[in-house]
């Protein structure tokens, strides 16, 4: 599975991303099936972090969780600091941010501090992720029953949620389930889980989870919030999805017309830090400093605009941002 899942990374990240821009954009969708699928393409996210939790279980026994965060904070911030102290800047001048916001958004610590406003909740509180990956590896790798630990995890994470009050924080505590979930799978592939069986169990299990997922959006919205179910039964449908996406563009490689038509999709995958970053850079600044609205098919044509100056920047800016960071890191060091 976790062999799939590299070969098919680059286009189920590109899937993640896309699915994402598609959810920020502020369609004015009337078909209530239309509205179900673009109400539920927030779980973009939920795929960065089942490959994130998967990663982790190889990368931070290979490298130490030292170089772990390292390698991490070299992906992410060569390219996301300069667009987001610009952003940051344009806010500020807009009058959109105090000089405590300013602080806040260009040091990732806004988000935290109850902050509204700022650029997106992931680039923050994926450092909490990364974090917890180090002991939680280690814990996963050492328990007798990691199922069981997983589960127990679930739970803690799950009563966590519900006495929580705060919104933000719920929406992180939410996701840790399935990043530790895909901790899990890596611990039970490199125990001799067979890949086939679980592929099939995880296919399976996506009817389920898909069917209380429409249930919850139709009968159950506002409880939807109150208890997680906006986000706890994607633990159903992400591993299956992600399998079969990753499988399909294995297969489509074969071919060049499939290696050509996956071409983009991997270019948005590969610049996806960068482009979470553009795409809700563009749309706050339309919405919130610009104060202008637009029809869905010119959101649309934003998205695309988004897609290609983040490819782009991910090709021609950030290697150079990223040699400068290095050579920082080095004299810091």
């Amino acid at each position: 599975m976790y062999e799939a899942l590299r070969k098919g990374r680059p286009t189920l990240m590109g899937i993640a991303i896309l699915m994402v821009v598609v959810f920020h954009a502020p369609l004015a969708l009337q078909n209530p099936y239309f509205n179900l699928v673009h109400a539920y393409l927030y779980c973009g996210v939920d795929i960065f972090l089942l490959l994130s939790g998967i990663g982790a279980c190889w990368s931070v026994p290979k490298h130490g969780g030292r170089q772990y965060l390292f390698l991490r904070a070299r992906r992410m911030l060569p390219g996301l600091l300069p667009f987001l102290l610009i952003w940051s800047l344009v806010m500020f001048f807009a009058g959109l941010f105090s000089i405590p916001e300013l602080i806040g958004s260009i040091t990732l610590t806004g988000w935290w501090l109850g902050q509204e406003g700022q650029l997106n909740w992931y680039f923050s509180g994926v450092w909490f992720f990364f974090l917890l990956a180090i002991p939680m590896t280690g814990c996963m790798k050492r328990s007798k029953r990691p199922l069981v630990f997983f589960l127990s995890l679930l739970v803690c994470s799950l009563l966590l949620y519900m006495v929580n009050q705060y919104s933000s924080l719920q929406r992180l505590i939410s996701r840790i389930p399935v990043f530790l979930l895909g901790i899990l799978i890596g611990t039970m592939e490199q125990r001799g889980l067979s890949s086939r069986r679980f592929e099939l169990v995880s296919i399976l299990l996506m009817i389920p989870g898909i069917i209380l997922l429409h249930y919850v959006y139709n009968h159950l919205y506002s409880a939807g919030y109150t208890y997680g179910l906006w986000w706890y039964p994607l633990l159903l449908v992400i591993p299956g999805f992600s399998i079969l996406a990753a499988r399909t563009a294995n297969l489509m490689r074969r071919s060049l017309v499939g290696r050509i038509l996956l071409r983009p999709i991997d270019w948005c995958g590969d610049a996806s830090s960068e482009l979470l970053a553009i795409h809700m850079g563009l749309y706050k600044i339309i919405q919130y400093v610009l104060g202008l609205t637009f029809s869905n098919r010119c959101w649309l044509l934003i998205a695309l605009v988004s897609c290609i100056i983040s490819v782009l920047y991910k090709k021609f800016i950030v290697p150079p941002l990223t040699g400068i960071f290095d050579r920082l890191i080095k004299c810091i060091a």
